[in-house]
């Protein structure tokens, strides 16, 4: 019985390493820029970020179309450096689909925008910070970075057909803001 549970478990272990292998991740392809509404925030008022995707290549692909924080990580900081963390209650999961997709030609940026389910068809393209699970509670200066999370697909090139994961190393701009009483 011992052996059945083992060989199950270790099934089962080498099941998800393969298919986080699956998808190769790629550097360089597409970039991340992000842009607030403000440099100054009042403490408690809404801070938004914008989310473009740059296809940084001469080929054209496509990346899932989903909500801004379906594209990047965000990472704050404050002014010594040290991360804040986000609420880890907040469920960022996007539903996936091969139909919802966006096409990136050639050096095109396009944004990331999404629309709530009481008003479909009416896209927002300025994220509440608090979709990725921050809030800023203290008054200071602080750095914000996105982390690219762009599943990709390469519809021209010699890697047609391929898809991928942008790398995290490809972080986007910083954008500095300040918290005021």
């Amino acid at each position: 019985m011992a052996f059945v549970v083992c060989s199950v478990i270790a099934l089962g272990t080498y099941a998800s390493d393969a298919l986080a292998q699956e998808i190769p991740v790629r550097s360089g392809v597409f970039s991340i820029r992000l842009d607030t509404t403000k440099r100054i925030y009042r403490l408690g008022e809404r801070i938004e970020v914008r989310i473009s995707v740059h296809n940084n290549t001469r080929e054209v692909y496509e990346a899932d179309s989903v909500p801004p924080w379906g594209l990047c990580d965000l990472a704050i900081s404050n002014s010594s450096g040290q991360a804040l963390l986000p609420a880890p209650a907040v469920n960022r999961a996007v539903r996936r689909s091969s139909i919802a997709i966006r096409e990136y030609l050639p050096g095109s940026t396009l944004v990331g925008g999404f629309d709530y389910p009481d008003a479909p068809g009416i896209f927002h393209f300025w994220v509440d910070i608090s979709h990725w699970g921050y809030e800023i509670n203290a008054p200071g200066k602080y750095t914000i970075k996105a982390i690219p999370e762009v599943r990709g697909f390469a519809r021209t090139g010699p890697e047609k057909g391929m898809h991928f994961v942008s790398s995290p190393s490809d972080k986007s701009n910083a954008v500095s803001i300040e918290v005021i009483r």
